[in-house]
């Protein structure tokens, strides 16, 4: 499954686990329509918000949030 249509924008926001953060969510009804998965950079998941928005988790390796 994904976001249809793809998304022009997402907002992201950073967790300290995306894995915990994406499953308490699924949890308490939220569609998780991808991940958690991992890049070179970062750990990320999408959800979807009541009014079909994405909204990324994100957790950056690094440490960093910006």
């Amino acid at each position: 499954m994904g976001i249809d249509p793809p998304p022009t924008s997402v907002i992201a926001l950073a967790v300290d686990d995306v894995a915990a953060a994406a499953d308490e969510l699924k949890a308490k009804g939220v569609e998780v329509v991808l991940g958690p998965m991992e890049s070179s950079v970062c750990t990320m998941a999408y959800v979807v918000d009541p009014f079909g928005n994405p909204i990324m988790l994100h957790q950056r390796k690094d440490g960093t949030v910006g």
